[in-house]
């Protein structure tokens, strides 16, 4: 099975941290919060919503929102949905899940 996966990076407000406003590319300044323990992996996250909706990643979003980091995650679900998720990008919890 293919998986797409597609990692961008949106900021909506602010970020504390010199690491943050020195970013060249989006990808680094989410690197940057995984090596800070700021957010999970996207494999743990993975690993954590696979438990619960079984399916192929379409597309996959972190932004962080009023100081929170939340995967938005786009999925083809095994019985043919596709499915909207936002995992907190910290504790993984699924804030929202919903067919598109």
């Amino acid at each position: 099975m293919t998986v797409l996966l597609l990692l961008a990076t949106q900021w909506s407000g602010a970020v504390a941290g010199d690491d943050d406003k020195r970013c060249k590319r989006d990808q680094d300044c989410a690197l940057g919060a995984v090596e800070r323990g700021e957010i999970r992996s996207f494999a743990e996250v993975l690993e954590s919503i696979r438990q619960q909706v079984k399916g192929q990643v379409l597309k996959v979003e972190l932004e962080r929102d009023d100081g929170l980091w939340v995967y938005k995650i786009k999925l083809l679900a095994d019985d043919g949905r596709r499915k909207k998720i936002e995992v907190n990008a910290t504790s993984l919890s699924i804030l929202k899940l919903k067919d598109d």
